[in-house]
């Protein structure tokens, strides 16, 4: 297999998206290094296993809803979420952003998937600790800073009902994501972790004209969540303090 639905297999090897290649039967045939990874299993763990049996059994219809969806109708953007069963018998939130018959044969279906995992978490995440604090989150985003030696994350939130304390609902969402994320928790342990993420509150509206200024206001266009590139994210911070629109800030440092 010399490309994966016109895409050079060196290339598709490299994509931060998992890639996974299915034969006529739905048998895995070929999966990228981001597959495996989101799935925590080996390459010849995952190989030569039937696809439809790591989805979600509730969530089998929609797969294949949105699978055949996308494969009818390649000129369009469909995301369709899902739950992928894991190596280790835990569930992946996983979005379908596209799937492509490979070309002359038509023999291998070809899925693009994101795992939304992270997403979701830290959404709930926000939702609880808002929640605790007779608040209410509007919209946000998350990315990372490369600054110092381990860097950090930088949350941009809108609130629709802010929290009267502003760090404590910063330290609140550290704690929370420490417990539901054993991954993060590592990340952040004491004397060898990263530091408890900065947090900008901005004004009500800032995330609306920041799409907007983008010509991405209305329709399908939603705020991006995440950046792990952290580009995205200084874009955001260069607009709010052009515009003013920062309300408070708590910078990235020890929680309480």
């Amino acid at each position: 297999m010399d490309d994966i639905g016109g895409v050079p297999i060196g290339l598709a090897a490299q994509l931060r998206e998992a890639v996974v290649s299915l034969g006529t039967d739905g048998t895995i045939e070929w999966a990228n290094t981001a597959a495996t990874r989101m799935l925590r299993v080996s390459e010849q763990e995952l190989l030569g296993t039937s696809a439809l049996d790591r989805v979600h059994p509730a969530e089998v219809a929609r797969a294949l809803d949105g699978i055949a969806f996308s494969a009818d109708h390649p000129e369009r953007t469909a995301v369709v979420p899902f739950r992928l069963r894991r190596g280790d018998e835990t569930w992946a939130d996983v979005e379908l952003m596209s799937s492509v018959v490979r070309a002359p044969d038509g023999d291998h279906l070809v899925l693009v998937l994101r795992d939304a995992t992270p997403r979701r978490a830290l959404a709930e995440a926000l939702a609880s600790v808002a929640a605790a604090q007779n608040a209410t989150v509007a919209e946000w985003h998350v990315g990372t800073v490369f600054e110092g030696a381990l860097g950090y994350h930088r949350y941009i939130v809108e609130f629709a009902t802010p929290p009267a304390d502003l760090k404590a609902f910063r330290d609140s969402l550290d704690a929370d994501l420490s417990a539901r994320n054993a991954d993060y928790q590592a990340h952040r342990a004491e004397g060898v972790g990263i530091p408890a993420p900065e947090l900008i509150e901005v004004k009500p509206g800032t995330f609306r004209e920041w799409m907007r200024s983008k010509g991405k206001l209305g329709g399908q266009h939603k705020v991006p969540r995440m950046d792990a590139a952290g580009k995205l994210t200084q874009e955001i911070v260069d607009f709010v303090a052009v515009g003013a629109c920062q309300a408070r800030h708590v910078v990235a440092g020890p929680g309480d």
